[in-house]
C-alpha cells in the first residue's frame, strides 16, 4: 500500500489514540463529602442503630480506581478499596486491626434493574437514577444511585469487585454516584453529596502503616 493511501488510516489511528488518552485523563480525582439520612419505614425501627454504625457524614477520596471512604463518629470508621491490590478493607472504631474483605465473592443476586432518566437533582446536577433490586437467602432490598455525566471513572477498575454487585453497578454508571439510597423493609438510608472537590489526592492515603495488623473476613 502506498504512503498516500496509508495517511488517512494513520491519521485516524492518531485521532483514536488521542481520544482514548483524553478520556483517561478526565477520570475524576478528588474528594466528595456526603451527608447521611436514615428514615424509618417501620415506625418501631430505631434509626440510631444506623447512625451509630455509619455516622451522619462521610468523606470519599478517589484516585485511579482506588478509594477511601471515611465516616465521621461511627463504628465503621473507614472503607478502602485498592484496585491494584484487588483488596477491600474495613476499619472499626477502637480496633487497630483491619478487616480484609473477599470482595471478589458475590453476596447477592441482581433480580432486576432499571434507569430513571432525569430522576434526581444533586448540587445543581441533573441526575439519572440506577435502580437495583437484589436479594440473598430469601431476603430482598433495593439500592438507588443518582448520577450525572460528570465525575467519570474507569469501570474496569472494579471488574472483579463482586460484593454488593459493585462491578455491575459501575459498568452501568461509568461515574461516581452523587447519591446512594439503600431501601430495606424497615428503613431507608441515603448518602447525598454536599460538596465535590477536584483535587490532587496523595497515594499515601491508600496505604496502611507497615505495622498494621490484618484479619481476613467475609
Amino acid at each position: 500500500m502506498k504512503i498516500k493511501k496509508l495517511l488517512p488510516f494513520i491519521s485516524f489511528a492518531i485521532l483514536i489514540t488521542n481520544v482514548c488518552i483524553g478520556q483517561k485523563a478526565k477520570e475524576f480525582e478528588g474528594k466528595i463529602s456526603y451527608k447521611h439520612l436514615v428514615t424509618a419505614i417501620d415506625p418501631t425501627y430505631d434509626i440510631q442503630n444506623d447512625y451509630n454504625y455509619a455516622g451522619t457524614t462521610s468523606v470519599f477520596f478517589y484516585k485511579e480506581g482506588k478509594y477511601k471512604w471515611s465516616n465521621n463518629n461511627a463504628y465503621v470508621e473507614m472503607e478502602m478499596f485498592n484496585n491494584e491490590k484487588k483488596e477491600s478493607c474495613l476499619k472499626f472504631k477502637e480496633n487497630d486491626t483491619i478487616l480484609r474483605l473477599q470482595s471478589n465473592i458475590e453476596n447477592e443476586k441482581i433480580l432486576d434493574y432499571s434507569i430513571i432518566k432525569n430522576g434526581d437533582k444533586i448540587l445543581g446536577h441533573t441526575c439519572d437514577v440506577l435502580v437495583i433490586k437484589a436479594g440473598s437467602n430469601g431476603n430482598s432490598w433495593e439500592r438507588r444511585y443518582s448520577f450525572s455525566n460528570d465525575y467519570k471513572i474507569n469501570p474496569m477498575s472494579f471488574n472483579n469487585y463482586k460484593y454488593n454487585s459493585t462491578d455491575f453497578i459501575y459498568s452501568k454508571l461509568n461515574v461516581l454516584p452523587l447519591k446512594i439510597e439503600l431501601i430495606f423493609k424497615d428503613r431507608k438510608i441515603s448518602y447525598t453529596a454536599t460538596s465535590i472537590e477536584e483535587i490532587l489526592v496523595s497515594d499515601e492515603i491508600f496505604n496502611f502503616p507497615e505495622a498494621t495488623k490484618f484479619k481476613d473476613g467475609i
